[in-house]
């Protein structure tokens, strides 16, 4: 992935949270919410590995 001619490195679950966000702009999505797109539903919600994302 490139932002601003310049190579940005994601990781599988950086990508796919950029993709979450950027299919619906403006949206606001709650952590369980994340975690539950993410990871499915069998996510442990009490996690805080989103807020190392």
């Amino acid at each position: 992935m490139q932002r601003q001619g310049q190579e940005v490195e994601l990781t599988s679950t950086e990508f796919d949270l950029l993709l979450l966000l950027a299919r619906e702009p403006g949206k606001v999505f709650s952590r369980d919410d994340l975690l539950n797109q993410l990871r499915g539903h069998d996510a442990e919600l009490y996690s805080r590995a989103i807020d190392i994302w």
